[in-house]
């Protein structure tokens, strides 16, 4: 199975065996050898999801890439990436049918305003980002069941990934690998 399948089944897995809604937010050591993907929950200090969860995320990458010259040398060789899994309340602008709803969607995003909107959709995702810098993010609609999934190579030609999650992932990595990551959009 190709690397990036197999992180994708690994991500997916993960949301199947969320049986709750409303659950904490989890972190990942994300782990590739011979027998492919899989993850494994990291301990995160009692309390450290209070607030918003990608604010916690990028606080603990900050912390970790601090701490990463005593870090590093323990970090097991099957290390690939690092994961994390939360709920959030998604919407989605249609320009063609609603001229404008792209500018009022990233207001409102910026403003932290999406859970008000009346066309939210509350999801829960796991984001990873592995060591050459590809994003991996599968979500799941509360309201439908519906799974999606994508997968952003840092090196195509296609979009690029920006954002406090996938940027505190990236920190992670490079703290734990001592790899360069590559530069994100612009959130």
């Amino acid at each position: 199975m190709e690397t990036r399948d197999s992180i994708l089944s690994a991500l997916r897995r993960a949301l199947e065996q969320r049986t709750e809604w409303d659950e904490e937010p989890a972190l990942y050591f994300l782990y590739m050898d011979g027998l492919g993907a899989r993850l494994s929950q990291a301990a995160v200090p009692y309390g450290a999801w209070r607030g918003r969860p990608p604010e916690a995320l990028e606080e603990m990458s900050y912390a970790l890439q601090n701490g990463a010259g005593e870090l590093r040398p323990a970090a097991p060789k099957s290390l690939y990436g690092m994961a994390f899994r939360c709920e959030a309340y998604f919407a989605m602008a249609n320009e063609r049918t609603n001229p404008g709803s792209g500018r009022r969607l990233e207001a409102d995003a910026r403003a932290r305003r999406i859970s008000q909107r009346p066309d939210r959709v509350e999801i829960r995702f796991i984001q990873a980002v592995d060591r050459d810098g590809t994003v991996y993010y599968v979500s799941e609609r509360r309201d439908t069941g519906e799974v999606s999934s994508d997968v952003i190579p840092a090196d195509g030609d296609g979009p690029k990934v920006g954002g406090t999650v996938p940027e505190a992932l990236d920190r992670m990595v490079a703290a734990l690998l001592g790899v360069a990551m590559p530069p994100r959009a612009e959130a």
